[in-house]
């Protein structure tokens, strides 16, 4: 049996700049880390004549073009992989609506595990292309590409979204002792809360596509996202913690104008106690009303602000500098 791991992220800025509508006309750029938590995939040999695929439901078909579920189906016939296997997925997350990445992650376990059964070795580069091909072509995701590329790469990462469709890769720091020392700064500073709203992820991107396609303000807003990404690298460079939560603040408020979250009275509530607590700042990850709630704020005040978020379900996440990894049990 093959068991494929793909790590999680957080994007600290710079969402939406990412997606075809935006960058088609100027550079995309997003600044992300990778979690510990991840997307783990078991893959083995079906001793029947058959898939069997489990995820929330099971599946068994004997033809590759059945399989209901899409991102499966197209990662076997991405890589041409005609056996029949077994396969089932856990996440450390929620499956969906987590604005984590989790479909993203998933598909790169799901590629590097496949391809490893195949006895295929993907780079990070060509393991997020081929996650792109997957999600946005063959699926027909309306989504953007950072997901992908930050499982893929794991660790804290810079990408530029190109208008030719590449997207350039660089480690945020190169050196792995000092990258090591901003994840434990990170860690020491973060909170983690659990905004349990359903959401259609997919629905809301679409609706984002189609703002930045027609209308110059939507694509004016991701742009100054744009720059607070940079800000918020050169922060995150500099070690500058308190800097890093007031601008994701300021880009959680310009994408909730993006999205029409600013009329929810629940988000509403939720940026009040964050603008009055003694948290550098925080944001929404992911799009629209559900999801995770990222607050940065020193140590000492972290039971103040869990105190302050109690109607909320405080998690623990960690960043770590992790990669995608697959190993045979």
């Amino acid at each position: 049996m093959i068991i494929s791991s793909a790590p999680l992220r957080v994007s600290f800025n710079g969402g939406g700049s990412d997606l075809p509508s935006f960058f088609a006309h100027e550079e995309g750029f997003t600044v992300t880390a990778s979690l510990k938590q991840s997307v783990h995939v078991m893959i083995n040999k079906s001793f029947y004549p058959e898939y069997r695929i489990a995820y929330s439901r099971l599946e068994r078909t004997k033809s590759r073009s059945e399989i209901s579920h899409p991102i499966v189906r197209s990662v076997l016939e991405i890589l041409g992989c005609d056996d029949f296997l077994e396969i089932a997925s856990v996440a450390d997350v929620p499956s969906t609506g987590s604005g984590l990445g989790t479909s993203s992650a998933f598909t790169v376990a799901l590629l590097n595990g496949i391809a490893s059964y195949m006895g295929k070795s993907l780079s990070p580069k060509r393991l997020a292309e081929l996650a792109c091909e997957v999600e946005i072509n063959m699926c027909k995701s309306p989504i953007g590409k950072q997901d992908q590329y930050a499982s893929a790469f794991g660790g804290v990462n810079q990408f530029y979204f190109k208008s030719n469709e590449s997207v350039e890769h660089t480690e945020l720091i190169a050196n792995e002792e000092l990258e090591s020392q901003l994840v434990n700064e990170l860690n020491k500073h973060s909170l983690f809360f659990h905004i349990d709203v359903p959401r259609q992820t997919n629905e809301i991107l679409e609706k984002q596509n189609n703002k930045l396609r027609e209308l110059v303000q939507a694509r004016e807003i991701v742009t100054s996202m744009v720059d607070l990404a940079h800000q918020s690298s050169e922060c995150l460079k500099d070690g500058n913690i308190r800097g890093l939560g007031k601008l994701l603040t300021a880009g959680w408020m310009k994408k909730m104008d993006l999205n029409g979250d600013s009329d929810s009275t629940n988000m509403k509530g939720i940026l009040d106690l964050l603008l009055t607590s003694n948290a550098h700042g925080g944001k929404l990850l992911g799009a629209g009303v559900g999801g995770f709630l990222f607050v940065l704020a020193n140590e000492q005040d972290h039971g103040e602000i869990a105190r302050k978020f109690s109607q909320l379900k405080r998690v623990k996440f960690e960043f770590a500098s992790n990669r995608p990894v697959v190993r045979s049990v």
